[in-house]
C-alpha cells in the first residue's frame, strides 16, 4: 500500500474522523429503535414484579427524553453537516449523550432495588444485551460505545457485589472478562475500520496524483508539440508543420477530387530592413508582419513562415482559385499596414507565387517547386507582383 507523505497525514486523520462521525449520525435511528424495544421489554418484565409505580414512569420518561435527545442531536448535526465541518465535536457531543443514556439504564436496578441474580435476571440480560450490542455494532467509534456501556456495566457489577455470595463473585468476574473481550473486539473492529478508510483515502490520493501527473504529461506534450510546430519569431506554424499538412491535404484532395492552392509570399527588399535595423529589428518586423498576415488569411487556411522572409499559405476548402485571387489582391496589390521599427515607419510590400494541385503538380515537392518558380518570376517582373505558375 502506498504511504501518504507527511503533509497528508493530518488530512487523512481528519477524513477518518469525518467518516466515523457520519457513521455515528447515520446509526442514530437504529439506536432509537433498540432502546424503544429494550425499554418496552423491561417494562413488561418489571410490571408483574414491581408494579406500575411513579418511579417506573419517571424512569421511562427520563429514558425517553435522553433517547430523543440523542436522536434529535444526531438529526440536527447531520442536517447541518457538522460531521464534515467539525467531526471531533460531533463525536464528543454524541459520546456525552450516549453516556447520559447509559447512565439512565444503569440507574434502573438501583432505583428498584433489583436482584439481578434472582427474580430480575431477565432485566440483567436486557442490560448486558444493550451493552454487547453497543460494543459490537459500533466498530467505527469506540469512544461512543464505551461511553454508553460503562455506566451499565458498573451498575451490574455493583448489584452483583451487593447480592454477595460465590455466584455473585463468579458472575462479576465473568462479566468483567466478557466486557474486556467485547472491548477488545470493538477496538480491533475500529482499527480495521480506520485502516479501511486510510486505504481508501490513500487510493484516492494516489489516483488524484496519477491523474495530475497524466495531465501534466499531456500539457507538456502539447507544449512540446507547439514548440515543434511553431516558428519562434512570428508565432506562426513552421515549415515542418506546413509540410506535414500539405502532404495530407494533397492526399485528401486526390480522394475527393478537389483542388489545393499553395501561395508563397516573399517580403520585397527584406535585406535592406535587416541591414538597417539589424537582426533584432528584422525579427521584430517579421513578427509584426506575421500577425498581420494571420488576420488577413483567417482561420480557414494554413499560414506558416517557411524560411527567413518567406511565408506560405495553403488553401484547401471551397473555390480555392477565387480565394487565392482575393488573397493575392489584398496582400500584394493592396497596401499593407505600416510597421514601426525603432521609431521608423516601414511600409512593406510582398510578392507572391501561386501553384495549384492537380494542374501544376502531382505531389507536395513539385507543388512547392511550381509556386517557387512563379514567385521568382513575380519578383523579376518588378516586385509587388503575384503570378500563377504557367
Amino acid at each position: 500500500m502506498l504511504s501518504a507523505p507527511s503533509n497528508q497525514k493530518d488530512t487523512f486523520s481528519r477524513a477518518v474522523r469525518q467518516a466515523q462521525a457520519k457513521f455515528t449520525l447515520g446509526y442514530s435511528k437504529t439506536i432509537l429503535f433498540a432502546n424503544v424495544i429494550a425499554a418496552t421489554t423491561a417494562c413488561v418484565i418489571m410490571l408483574p414484579i414491581h408494579g406500575n409505580s411513579s418511579r417506573l414512569q419517571l424512569w421511562l420518561l427520563t429514558l425517553g427524553i435522553v433517547t430523543l435527545l440523542r436522536f434529535g442531536l444526531a438529526y440536527i448535526l447531520e442536517k447541518k453537516q457538522r460531521a464534515t465541518d467539525d467531526p471531533g465535536k460531533v463525536l464528543g457531543n454524541m459520546s456525552a449523550v450516549a453516556f447520559l443514556q447509559g447512565l439512565v439504564w444503569g440507574l434502573l436496578p438501583i432505583l428498584f432495588g433489583m436482584n439481578l441474580l434472582g427474580q430480575d435476571a431477565p432485566v440483567m440480560l436486557i442490560l448486558l444485551g444493550l451493552t454487547a450490542t453497543s460494543l459490537l455494532r459500533q466498530p467505527f467509534t469506540s469512544q461512543i460505545a464505551f461511553s454508553f456501556s460503562i455506566p451499565i456495566l458498573i451498575a451490574c457489577v455493583c448489584n452483583f457485589v451487593q447480592q454477595g455470595g460465590v455466584l455473585a463473585i463468579a458472575l462479576t468476574f465473568d462479566l468483567i472478562i466478557l466486557a474486556l473481550f467485547l472491548l477488545y473486539l470493538m477496538i480491533k473492529a475500529e482499527q480495521k475500520f480506520v485502516e479501511g478508510e486510510i486505504a481508501k483515502l490513500t487510493s484516492e490520493f494516489a489516483t488524484r496524483k496519477l491523474i495530475t501527473a497524466n495531465e501534466d504529461i499531456r500539457q507538456t506534450n502539447l507544449r512540446l508539440e507547439a514548440i515543434a510546430n511553431c516558428d519562434p519569431i512570428t508565432g506562426l506554424f513552421n515549415r515542418t508543420y506546413f509540410n506535414g499538412n500539405i502532404a495530407g491535404a494533397l492526399a485528401a484532395a486526390a480522394v475527393s477530387n478537389r483542388k489545393v492552392a499553395l501561395v508563397l509570399l516573399d517580403v520585397d527588399r527584406f535585406k535592406r530592413i535587416n541591414d538597417a535595423f539589424g537582426h533584432r529589428g528584422g525579427d521584430e518586423f517579421l513578427s509584426t508582419l506575421g500577425q498581420y498576415l494571420k488576420t488577413i488569411v483567417g482561420p480557414n487556411a494554413i499560414l506558416a513562415r517557411i524560411s527567413g522572409d518567406e511565408f506560405a499559405v495553403l488553401l484547401t476548402n471551397g473555390d480555392v482559385r477565387e480565394q487565392t485571387k482575393a488573397l493575392a489582391q489584398t496582400l500584394v496589390e493592396g497596401d499593407i499596414a505600416p510597421i514601426m521599427i525603432h521609431g521608423k515607419v516601414i511600409v512593406p510590400t510582398l510578392s507572391a507565387g501561386i501553384a495549384f494541385y492537380p494542374e501544376d503538380a502531382q505531389n507536395a515537392d513539385d507543388l512547392f517547386t511550381s509556386a517557387s518558380v512563379a514567385l521568382a518570376e513575380a519578383k523579376q517582373a518588378g516586385r509587388k507582383q503575384w503570378l500563377e505558375f504557367d
